[in-house]
């Protein structure tokens, strides 16, 4: 028998977490299935049911559970959850996860200090893979695959800079490998950062993120979903741990970051490297130039 089948018939399974987006309805739509995570179809988004080491997220149900071996569908209850029409999990109201709130910061020189610190340290951290690893590689031991993507992320980034938006987006939309390719996670991580500046630094980026949207093309309702929440900073609990640790000097802005960095095979850090490119373009302060070398200690 199934190790979560068991833990449901003796009642041994909780939820952690429901997001509050996540409504009451059946889910048999299956979009992805994977050991930690069960993503379901509902209309042009995702609903995922999860394992307890994800994040809690507006669009996720998170189970104590290591894994979901056993789940097919489920029904979403005003009291309950049912799976497979046999067993189910009480709902707790307590348990709904809402992103917090992010205030506007008077205080320019900490958070400017606190986000250059930030990108030096994801500079040295993130996967080689990744959108920035890529373009700092200066081609050396990449396969020509990685070669070719690494060519139209550095044309894509010149192009943001020189405020070519439809054309930039074009270098990264649907480029890449896996549920959500590279590209469209580093576009995903752009509409964060912007959604944040608007929030931090009262900047107006409405135009520009709606024109990423646009010219995104986005028919992939997971990528759907994630563009969603950036473009409303409606974000799972890493991240919000993350920008609400850059705008508090006292908070340790490594640890969420590291949980970011873990999401997927580079899809945490091609999202950071979107977000640090939205700031160093849209940012007042910031001392990031994402196409110079590594970033220099003085510099910051």
């Amino acid at each position: 028998m199934a190790i979560l089948e068991s833990m449901l018939k003796e009642n041994e399974i909780e939820i952690l977490s429901i997001g509050y987006r996540v409504h009451n309805g059946i889910y048999e739509t299956m979009y992805s299935k994977h050991h930690k995570v069960l993503n379901f179809i509902d209309g042009d988004v995702v609903i995922s049911l999860c394992a307890k080491s994800i994040s809690p997220s507006p669009y996720r149900i998170i189970l104590s559970t290591d894994t979901l071996d056993c789940v097919n569908f489920m029904e979403v209850k005003d009291d309950c959850i049912i799976f497979d029409d046999q067993r189910n999990i009480t709902k707790d109201e307590n348990k709904v996860y809402y992103p917090y709130k992010l205030k506007a910061f008077n205080e320019s020189n900490p958070l400017v200090n606190t986000v250059s610190h930030s990108y030096r340290y994801f500079y040295d951290s993130m996967q080689a893979e990744c959108v920035l690893g890529l373009v700092n590689s200066a081609a050396i031991g990449l396969s020509s695959v990685q070669s070719v993507l690494a060519a139209y992320f550095t044309e894509g980034i010149q192009l943001f800079k020189a405020e070519r938006y439809a054309e930039a987006v074009q270098c990264f939309r649907h480029r890449g490998f896996g549920l959500t390719p590279a590209g469209d996670d580093f576009l995903i991580g752009m509409l964060s950062g912007m959604s944040w500046l608007q929030v931090v630094q009262k900047k107006r980026l409405s135009k520009i993120m709606d024109l990423i949207i646009h010219e995104s093309e986005i028919k992939d309702p997971l990528i759907m979903t994630f563009a969603w929440q950036a473009l409303l900073l409606d974000l799972d609990s890493d991240w919000m741990s993350f920008l609400n640790s850059l705008c508090n000097p006292e908070s340790d802005f490594k640890a969420p970051m590291e949980a970011i960095l873990s999401q997927g095979s580079s899809s945490g850090a091609d999202e950071l490297s979107g977000f640090y490119l939205a700031c160093a373009l849209f940012g007042t302060g910031f001392h990031i130039d994402i196409l110079d070398t590594k970033p220099k200690k003085e510099e910051l």
